[in-house]
């Protein structure tokens, strides 16, 4: 018989058993504080006006949060004064608060400290990313252990507010330190979802296995990041004729690249986030060149601080605005969008040798099936985009070059 399954239902929080019990919105509160002191703590120099961070997020947390009255004024008493007598290490204070939330056994830790991180929305995850981009340079990073220690801080203070919660508290640390075991509901569920996965790939198969109808020798050869946006592309270059071939590969092509851009001495990774750079190449110029793109940057970045700074943003509004009124014409109509700027193409810094270069691109050529029948023109095809007050922006460019464009990459191996 046919029946929807039952909606999972994640295992209540302190803060969801007081929301309840009060009739106080308490994780809205909490996530408004916490999120408001994370956004600046990991701000990372984006925004004007940010707090100054401590030494650690656990730390610094506490500092700022002796000061943060918004929990007391929506009615949790003494949680100014409960932070300031909190434990002076992440370690300590997750000890204490596993002891006094009755998290003392190792099955009903794990899922509760699951549970609690992911209820911060996507901070811990950002945590986690700086602890990887620690380890992948032999080091570590303590903000997501900080971040558990600074949940946990919040439950156990809500938990003695609120004493008459426990019981129910308690049947919830019951339930994380029960064994996780399919019902047999759950178990057929994930045959039937099997069976319909092995039949949709036997429909696939069928369609993709068709006779090929391209001979001989193709006139072009187009490599293509895998990003779905350059489907269209590819089957459009396809349609004009037999000759022409596409293929996709991951936009990176398999360059282990760190890239200083034209300007900066900053590095970027131009690879798989989960990957360590093995190459580093640059679009510096001459000396001269470079100090005359720093000038321009520093300018163009001193001009646009003080048109946003706190003072001097009302005074240039002021000053200023109606002049800005042609420029917000063009823009609404697209009509300053403008291509990317020309600069130094990308090399290595320091140069390869010949034998060198000639075993990065045979690997790269193999990884890519391109070692037989090769069209008389090759291309290898990045992307990127250009957007405006977007903070999305590196979505838009390659994922596999790390949120940057695929230009570094593309230029670099045709180069090889």
């Amino acid at each position: 018989m046919l029946a929807p399954a039952p909606a999972p239902q994640a295992l209540p929080t302190v803060a969801e058993l007081a929301a309840r019990a009060t009739g106080t919105d308490w994780p809205a509160v909490l996530n408004r504080s916490f999120g408001l002191w994370a956004g600046g703590y990991f701000d990372r120099g984006q925004a004007l006006w940010t707090p100054k961070p401590g030494h650690g997020a656990y730390a610094a947390w506490r500092e700022w949060a002796t000061h943060d009255l918004t929990p007391e004024i929506a009615g949790l008493t003494g949680f100014c004064a409960h932070v300031a007598q909190a434990p002076d290490t992440a370690e300590r204070a997750i000890l204490r608060a596993a002891s006094r939330l009755g998290l003392t056994a190792e099955a009903a830790a794990e899922t509760a400290f699951h549970r609690l991180l992911v209820d911060l929305g996507g901070w811990p995850m950002h945590a986690r990313w700086l602890l990887w981009q620690a380890e992948l340079q032999g080091g570590t990073d303590a903000s997501l252990t900080d971040l558990l220690a600074i949940r946990l801080v919040w439950e156990e203070a809500l938990l003695a507010r609120y004493p008459a919660i426990a019981s129910d508290w308690q049947a919830t640390v019951a339930a994380h330190a029960a064994p996780l075991l399919p019902t047999p509901d759950q178990a057929l569920d994930a045959v039937l979802q099997e069976a319909a996965e092995r039949a949709h790939q036997r429909s696939l198969a069928a369609l993709l296995s068709g006779p090929a109808t391209r001979s001989g020798r193709p006139a072009l050869q187009a490599a293509f990041c895998i990003d779905v946006r350059s489907e269209v592309l590819r089957r459009a270059l396809e349609s004009q004729g037999d000759q022409i071939q596409t293929l996709g590969f991951a936009g990176f092509f398999g360059l282990m690249v760190a890239h200083r851009p034209e300007g900066t001495d900053k590095l970027q990774a131009h690879l798989p986030a989960l990957l360590n750079p093995a190459l580093t190449s640059t679009s510096h110029g001459s000396d001269a060149q470079e100090t005359e793109t720093r000038i321009k940057a520093r300018a163009r970045r001193a001009w646009g601080r003080f048109r946003q700074a706190a003072v001097s943003s009302f005074a240039f509004v002021e000053a200023a605005g109606p002049a800005y009124g042609g420029k917000l014409v063009r823009d609404a109509l697209g009509l300053a969008s403008e291509g990317l700027p020309p600069g130094p193409l990308p090399r290595i810094e320091g140069g390869l040798s010949a034998e060198a270069k000639a075993q990065t691109a045979a690997a790269v050529l193999r990884a890519m099936s391109l070692t037989q029948g090769h069209a008389r023109l090759v291309l290898l095809i990045g992307h990127g985009a250009q957007v405006t007050n977007n903070p999305h922006e590196s979505a838009y460019h390659c994922g596999a070059c790390c949120g940057q464009t695929g230009e570094v990459s593309s230029r670099l191996l045709a180069a090889f």
